[in-house]
């Protein structure tokens, strides 16, 4: 990227366009994050360093990983017992799929436009959440779209981002196609 693309993302009036831009920059899947633009261009710190990682995923997602982003979730998350039926249909999958998860370089993309996605948001104080928190180490931030912890779903192969890419909505904001399940009956 030139010093004069850098220039003018950061003099950039309109906020949408930054978003745009700064998701072109890093090699994202669509626009960046409401919060992961507004902290770019309010901490040219963390903008230079959000720079410097744009073609090593596993730097970004370290840098990424350390961000607060805390978005409030937009739709009411699924009451335990569903979202402990829903983790078991996703363990089901993963277990028929024959456990298999994702190379480094899908994982990295995966989660690096999860980290870059207004959805992420640390878990709410319920019963289910602090549990798994016992149980599983490492990210703990959830999807807000539908419940799951991010960082585990991004790495199982049987799973999908629940949401459309806002640009194309043929892809998931992973840069997936969408797949559409037909019911019977």
């Amino acid at each position: 990227m030139s010093a004069e693309r850098t220039s003018d993302f950061r003099k950039e009036e309109d906020f949408e366009r930054s978003r745009q831009l700064l998701g072109e920059t890093l090699h994202l899947d669509g626009p960046a994050s409401a919060a992961l633009t507004r902290r770019a261009l309010d901490d040219s710190k963390f903008a230079f360093y959000l720079l410097m990682t744009k073609d090593s995923p596993s730097l970004q997602i370290k840098l990424l990983g350390n961000m607060a982003v805390s978005a409030a979730p937009t739709t009411p998350l699924p009451d335990s017992a569903a979202l402990a039926a829903k983790a078991g249909k996703a363990l089901l999958n993963w277990g028929l799929g024959g456990f298999r998860k994702v190379d480094e370089d899908r994982f990295a993309r995966r989660l690096a436009a999860c980290q870059a996605c207004e959805f992420l948001a640390d878990p709410p104080q319920r019963l289910v959440y602090q549990g798994i928190n016992l149980l599983m180490s490492g990210d703990t931030k959830i999807c807000s779209a539908c419940g799951c912890m991010a960082a585990k779903k991004a790495a199982l192969n049987t799973e999908a981002c629940p949401r459309q890419d806002p640009a194309n909505a043929s892809m998931t904001r992973w840069g997936e196609p969408v797949i559409v399940l037909e019911r019977t009956g």
